[in-house]
This record gives C-alpha cells, sequence and structure tokens, in this order.
C-alpha cells in the first residue's frame, strides 16, 4: 500500500508542527509572564514583593473604577486569599485571563 510510505513523513511532520505550536505557546506565556511582571512592579507600591488591596486599590481608582469593581478584581488575583496578591498570582491570573483572540 503506497500510503503507508508516506506516514512516517505524515506523523514526523505532525510532531514537528506540534513542536512549533508548543514553541509558540511558551514564547506566549513568557509575554504574558513579562507583561504581568511589569504590571506588578509598577503597583507594588512599597517594594515589599505583594501587592496589596491599598496598593491595588489606588492604582485602580485611578483609572476611575468603582469600588465595587476593585474588589471584584482583588478577588479574581488573590488565588489564595490570603489578601494580598504575589507575582506568582498575578502571572497565573495574567495566563488565565489572556485572550489571544
Amino acid at each position: 500500500a503506497p500510503y503507508r510510505s508516506a506516514l512516517p513523513k505524515l506523523v514526523s511532520g505532525r510532531q514537528a508542527v506540534a513542536a512549533r505550536a508548543a514553541a509558540a505557546v511558551a514564547a506566549d506565556a513568557d509575554t504574558v509572564d513579562a507583561e504581568a511582571d511589569a504590571f506588578f512592579r509598577s503597583i507594588d507600591e512599597n517594594g515589599d514583593g505583594l501587592i496589596s488591596f491599598e496598593e491595588l486599590s489606588n492604582h485602580l481608582g485611578s483609572l476611575g473604577y468603582a469600588t465595587g469593581a476593585i474588589e471584584h478584581v482583588v478577588d479574581m488575583l488573590d488565588l489564595n486569599r490570603d489578601g494580598e496578591i504575589s507575582p506568582e498570582e498575578l502571572r497565573e491570573s495574567f495566563r488565565r485571563y489572556d485572550d489571544p483572540a
């Protein structure tokens, strides 16, 4: 059957496409992480490595967010519910809410 000789090429081609797709996803994740880190640094006013409710509230309030909206954003970003947002939580949230469309 002639299709058998094409099968290894097809599988190899699919593996190459999958590898390129995985590399693109990893590059996108690195970009999203870099954006999250830059955003984090801009909000962590006291430089303690955590974003407090007050720090995020100050930032979002300056952009015109209402108190209820700020509380909702904090609730979405504070993944471990300890009252502060770590760089890891912010990166995870950026990845989760990143919309490639």
